[in-house]
């Protein structure tokens, strides 16, 4: 079984640069797939101006070193670029990506 919690940014300041996932939703996602007998395997969130590689605020806030962290870049007007990583210790490490059933 698989699901996608979206979860809203609640950043203020730089709300179309930056992103803040609001805690509350995160923990209600979190709790539902405890529940659901699911782990919680990463986050997903979209760079609409630069690359698909975490920036510094993504290293700073990324708070589980066992999650992959996929960015979408809506920077090119072809099609999006998908990349993930994990982050551990201010570090991002490639990933690759397989898409299946």
């Amino acid at each position: 079984m698989e699901r996608v919690y979206p979860i809203a940014n609640i950043e203020v300041e730089k709300p179309s640069s930056r992103y803040f996932m609001d805690p509350r939703g995160q923990w209600k996602a979190m709790r539902d797939a405890e529940t659901s007998g699911l782990e919680v395997i990463g986050a997903f969130h979209s760079h609409v101006r630069s690359e698909p590689y975490p920036s510094a605020t993504d290293v700073e806030l990324a708070m589980y070193p066992e999650w992959i962290w996929v960015i979408v870049s809506l920077r090119c007007r072809d099609e999006p670029e998908l990349r993930a990583y994990t982050i551990r210790d201010s570090a991002a490490d490639e990933v690759e990506i397989s898409v299946g059933k």
